[in-house]
């Protein structure tokens, strides 16, 4: 959808007030369907979903100025957390897999880790990050309990630094979880702000599955919001999946840019398809 349907679709433009669940179906099949579009580009990496993330944040800040009052921040986290992070897991398999043992590594492995990634020996990172351990063991075993008061460990801001100098999302995932882990000593003071949603840790044990989300989310259908999207298939609400997915093939044949078509058009063809068979889903 663009701007201008969000606004008109939601009256956005007299009101904040709207259906959460509705906007967070709405702006996740924008962007399932953008990364759907992406994906048949040649060299699709990492690097293109993190500028397809960026894109979807330009977009909620545009229809955020056309809205009267304010969207909540919170919808956006969810929807950011929800949908768009869980996706990495299914397009970066390798990734997922350094996910899971990050997740059940131990301190001692986690520093490792990160020696690696940062090309650092093992010995340099332990006496970096050792004595913050060391200090909150120390405090506990007198009892004191509660706010350490400890400093932030010079040497372990600096290697902060370099973490975010590397511009790496694994890093940033193994060090994320690295200083939650030393949270969990006491090393209160010790935190650092990445980009990793705190609930991407909790993720589901299940890959992230759009069509599943959906179904969850226990949306009951309006066929008059749906009937656009069929006639842009040139389609009615009456058509079952299999016509949905064969007219989105004939009609990809001409859309799609390697094809000479407009990737904006293309992408707003394949928003159509994935609502069709939104509908189809919830009917």
């Amino acid at each position: 959808m663009k701007t201008i349907e969000y606004v008109k679709k939601y009256n956005l433009s007299q009101t904040d007030k709207i259906s959460h669940k509705h906007f967070a179906l709405d702006f996740g099949n924008d962007f399932v369907s953008r990364l759907e579009v992406y994906r048949t580009f040649s060299k699709f990496s990492l690097s293109k979903f993190f500028d397809l993330l960026d894109e979807m944040e330009n977009k909620w800040n545009q229809i955020n100025k056309k809205t009267a009052g304010i969207l909540p921040e919170t919808l956006f986290n969810y929807i950011h957390s929800a949908i768009m992070m869980p996706s990495i897991d299914v397009e970066f398999p390798h990734i997922y897999e350094t996910k899971n043992k990050t997740d059940n590594s131990n301190i001692e492995q986690l520093k490792v880790m990160v020696a690696e990634e940062l090309s650092l020996s093992n010995y340099e990172i332990r006496l970096v990050l050792n004595d913050i351990a060391f200090e909150w063991n120390r405090k506990y075993n007198d009892n004191s309990i509660g706010e350490l008061g400890l400093e932030p460990n010079v040497d372990f801001k600096k290697i902060a630094t370099m973490v975010n100098n590397k511009d790496s999302y694994i890093l940033y995932y193994i060090f994320d979880e690295l200083t939650y882990q030393l949270k969990k000593l006491g090393a209160s003071k010790a935190q650092v702000q990445f980009r990793i949603h705190v609930k991407e840790r909790q993720r589901r044990e299940n890959l992230f599955d759009w069509w599943s989300f959906i179904s969850s989310q226990g949306i009951k259908v309006d066929k008059s919001q749906y009937q656009y999207y069929f006639s842009a298939l040139n389609l009615t609400t009456e058509s079952k999946e299999d016509d949905v997915k064969k007219m989105y093939r004939t009609l990809s044949m001409s859309k799609h840019p390697d094809k000479g078509g407009n990737k904006e058009e293309f992408v707003e063809l394949t928003e159509a398809k994935n609502k069709c068979l939104e509908y189809l889903k919830l009917s």
